[in-house]
């Protein structure tokens, strides 16, 4: 073309990458497919819940470790000490056997067996069947027993401490004395260990 300089290039090289593949695109079956016909090597690795519930066995594992943190005592009351006893001596008056005794109470022998050895749960039931045919009381009231209990001791506090007013009198000791003795005495049978004074005179020490 008239006018027209030389005709001149300015050639730059221009590189072209292939994009790098991503992790997923790594882990695609024709990715993996197409490394294996190249021969490149591929690296397998196993997920540690792979095939497994992981739901449930962190479930599983939370569950054991409350188990085993579980301190408290679960056990069930068994036969008492005093009702085993009131069993086999009611059974004994009554000159029955244990297989006896069961079957009048259509119950096996082993019930009877486990009331009589202290392993058996209480059951209120068996327990009032075992009372109609013994004949006898076998649930004692726990109150009533400490009431009475406690009115034993107290009688057997009090008569000995009537006897000691008693041979006070008969000393001829003046009422300060008896009642220095007297309250003495009471304070000795509740346990007081400070109490303590010597009456060589009377022959004994309180």
């Amino acid at each position: 073309m008239a006018g027209n300089g030389p005709i001149s290039q300015d050639w730059e090289p221009v590189v072209l990458r292939k994009k790098a593949p991503t992790a997923a695109a790594k882990k695609d079956e024709k990715a993996v497919n197409a490394a294996r016909r190249s021969g490149a090597d591929i690296e397998t690795t196993r997920k540690s819940n792979a095939g497994t519930n992981k739901a449930a066995s962190s479930s599983t594992s939370l569950n054991t470790r409350k188990l085993d943190e579980e301190t408290e005592n679960l056990s069930h009351d068994r036969v008492s000490t005093e009702l085993k006893k009131n069993i086999m001596q009611g059974r004994l008056d009554k000159k029955l056997t244990q297989a006896q005794l069961a079957q009048l109470i259509n119950e096996k022998p082993q019930v009877i067996q486990e009331y009589e050895s202290g392993k058996a749960i209480p059951n209120q039931q068996i327990v009032t069947k075992l009372e109609r045919v013994l004949g006898v009381k076998l649930r004692a009231d726990t109150l009533s027993m400490r009431a009475l209990n406690k009115l034993s001791k107290l009688f057997s506090v009090l008569s000995s401490l009537l006897a000691r007013i008693l041979l006070l009198v008969r000393r001829s000791l003046d009422k300060k004395k008896i009642c220095f003795y007297f309250f003495g005495d009471i304070l000795v049978s509740i346990g007081t260990k400070d109490y303590h004074f010597n009456a060589p005179k009377m022959g004994f020490i309180v």
